[in-house]
């Protein structure tokens, strides 16, 4: 009987793991949408390798955006920090990590090897996030900070619940585990698992002690969906404008603008995408709008009165591109010729350069732009006059 449960299980789990892998994707694959929530690589110390799906490893970037099908490896010794809305994943030295599938309310992620600790921040109702180990699946559905080392051959599997709940899944059955208590998962076939004390590490004491602070007071509940927007706090402060709400404005150097310090990369689905320099740089360049006013550059993340319950869409920048030498067609992106850009003002709608259907825009742009009292025409052409005066550009690029 025990076997049969095992072969049952092993069956479901096959099952889960296609469906995990395919359902959120296929969302997007339906209407030609390209992924509305994304990842981000925020830290990397050390080497630290990166693959999109069927691709060659690469050295990892930091603010590069992930997708269903990435996979990272942190080689021992290094370490890596990734963010997802609010929720931030900290690889150990010898790590791999893969995105089995990452919808909107939905996260399949692989822990082959290594260790990975988990703080997941302003889970959306009936949101999941299943973990995937050698030896079990870990079903999370509640904001915590979690613990999990794969083991090997020699090592038990260990999930750990420091605040939260869990519930560990393996051909021995399911078990739950509450804020303290860590499961060991030994074996192969069957595989035993054990309930005990919450088990630390170095490397677990040191995440806790680094434990990110929740969304500011003066921030919007929309930016808690934000990949990227944890680590604004640090590197800010927040306000608010007249007619424009919520904004939080970056403590950079004189002369400082947007788009100006990083550079583009083709990122498939997408193609071009800006990956800033910054390490706050995530958040602030794939949503919202740049707002100039009184000299000073400021984030607006959300359009006033916000859309309700409208989870907020990547874009992989939010600019409009011009040509600055004859000949040039803006619709050919960054291939040829020169091409200039600058973030869109406040109101300004988003004109995607890749294929998407117009719900995608429509949901994108309702989400991103907008201000008070129908000052959105205002806003546009302040911005393009002050560009024009100041003789102004974010950047420009010849290829």
């Amino acid at each position: 009987m025990r076997r049969q449960f095992a072969t049952l299980f092993h069956i479901a789990w096959l099952l889960a793991a296609l469906l995990a892998g395919t359902t959120a994707t296929a969302r997007a694959q339906a209407n030609g949408a390209p992924p509305a929530r994304v990842g981000q690589i925020a830290r990397i110390e050390g080497a630290v390798s990166f693959a999109r799906a069927g691709g060659e490893w690469e050295p990892a970037t930091p603010n590069y955006p992930l997708i269903g099908g990435d996979t990272l490896y942190a080689e021992p010794g290094a370490e890596a920090a990734l963010t997802f809305g609010w929720s931030r994943i900290t690889l150990a030295g010898g790590t791999e990590f893969g995105i089995a599938a990452l919808g909107e309310d939905s996260a399949t992620l692989d822990v082959p090897r290594g260790e990975a600790f988990l703080d997941l921040r302003y889970l959306a109702p009936g949101e999941t996030w299943r973990i995937r180990t050698p030896r079990g699946v870990v079903t999370i559905g509640q904001d915590g900070r979690y613990a999990i080392s794969a083991g090997d051959a020699a090592a038990p599997t260990r999930i750990g619940v420091i605040d939260g709940a869990a519930e560990v899944t393996g051909d021995g059955g399911s078990l739950r585990l509450g804020p303290g208590e860590t499961a060991r998962l030994a074996g192969a076939t069957p595989v035993r698992a054990m309930r005990g004390p919450l088990e630390t590490d170095p490397f677990i004491e040191r995440m806790l002690a680094e434990a990110a602070p929740p969304a500011p007071p003066g921030a919007p509940a929309v930016v808690t969906g934000m990949t990227g927007a944890g680590l604004l706090a640090a590197y800010g402060s927040w306000g608010d404008v007249p007619d424009y709400g919520a904004i939080w404005y970056p403590r950079v150097g004189p002369g400082w603008a947007p788009y100006r310090h990083g550079h583009w990369a083709y990122v498939p689905p997408w193609g071009w995408t800006w990956i800033d320099d910054a390490p706050w740089g995530f958040a602030p360049f794939h949503y919202g709008r740049w707002l100039h006013r009184h000299g000073r550059w400021g984030w607006l993340p959300a359009p006033v009165p916000a859309p309700p319950r409208a989870p907020p869409v990547y874009a992989p920048a939010l600019v409009a591109f011009f040509n600055v030498a004859p000949g040039i067609s803006v619709g050919v992106g960054l291939n040829g010729g020169a091409v200039g850009w600058v973030p869109l003002a406040p109101g300004e709608p988003f004109l995607p350069w890749y294929s998407c259907p117009p719900a995608y825009v429509e949901r994108l742009t309702g989400s991103t732009c907008g201000t008070r009292r129908g000052i959105a025409t205002r806003a546009r052409r302040a911005s393009r006059r002050s560009a024009i005066r100041r003789g102004w550009r974010t950047g420009w690029r010849r290829r």
